[in-house]
This record gives structure tokens, sequence and C-alpha cells, in this order.
């Protein structure tokens, strides 16, 4: 069997040495598939909150799936949606592994269940007053970023924010 295979792979190569075109793409290509590194392989996980309006029920939960198609996993009817409060980038292989967990964040200046503002000149949300929900280190993006749940007034809308763009709401005129 070996030497049928053999016979086979030196045949295949005295055809291409007639072509050194052919011979030098395939050497490339096998370098590139002995040396590529495996450091390079990553994901996105999710965390989402799943709201079903039929139900009345909520829950949340950390997956490396888009809200689309966990939705389509959990095998729900209509009435059913998702949000992402937060993502990040999980590194390395992760066949058939758990999904990282959410990353800490880095020195933050605000801590879950913190009042804050924000401040975006120009944006729709600028001086809205919300709650910190989430706080998490983005390494791709060199910040902690803020999931934010916006007060009454905005109708209980959420955003996520960079750490620049939040200053410490003031509590007495907290009235949004």
């Amino acid at each position: 069997m070996f030497h049928k295979v053999f016979q086979r792979v030196l045949l295949t190569i005295n055809h291409l040495k007639k072509n050194k075109i052919s011979l030098t793409l395939l050497g490339g290509l096998l370098f590139l598939l002995v040396s590529a590194p495996q450091g390079f392989a990553r994901y996105r996980a999710h965390y989402l909150k799943v709201y079903d309006e039929i139900g009345q029920i909520t829950w949340e939960i950390v997956t490396g799936l888009p809200p689309k198609n966990y939705l389509s996993s959990i095998r729900r009817g209509v009435g059913i949606s998702a949000i992402i409060k937060a993502s990040w980038i999980c590194k390395g292989n992760t066949s058939f592994k758990k999904v990282c967990p959410l990353p800490s964040p880095l020195e933050p200046k605000f801590a879950i269940g913190d009042l804050v503002e924000v401040k975006l000149t120009k944006h729709i949300t600028d001086a809205w007053k919300g709650v910190v929900e989430i706080v998490l280190w983005r390494e791709d993006l060199n910040s902690n970023v803020y999931g934010i749940r916006f007060l009454a007034n905005q109708q209980f809308l959420y955003g996520n924010y960079y750490e620049i763009n939040l200053t410490p709401a003031d509590i007495a005129n907290s009235k949004n």
C-alpha cells in the first residue's frame, strides 16, 4: 500500500518538474501549511440577554454564537429576541471547549451599579444617565467597555460605551 502511494507521489513530482512554476507554487503552499502558526485562531464570544415575550421570561447567557444563530439553536417560536450586552475575542483553538469568560476590566473608573452620564457631543445619548450593568476589558479596543442601562426617560435602553465617554452622574439631578 505504502509503495503504491510513494510511486504516485514520485510520478506527481516528476510531472511537476517539467513545469517549474507549478513546483514552486506547490512548494510555497506546502511551506505555508507546515509553518502556519496556530496562535492566530480566535472567535468572538457574546453575552446575550434573551427575551421570551410569550412566556414572560428573560435569561442571560455567554455563547460563541451570534444572537440569530443562538435563537435558531434553541428552537423557540415567535416572540423571542436577544440583545448583545457585550462581546469579546477568545484566542486559541477552542474546538469543543467552553466559551472563554468575560475579561476582567483593567483599573475601571466605574463599578457595576454606578450611576454615570454619557458625554458624547452631537450624539443622541449625550447627557443621558444610566446604571453600569457590565464592565469588561476589550484588548482589541485597548479600553474598558461599559454596558449602560439608561433610566426611565430613555425607556430603559441599553448601550455600550468607552470609559472616556462616561462621567459620574450628579445624583441630585438624575431625574432622567
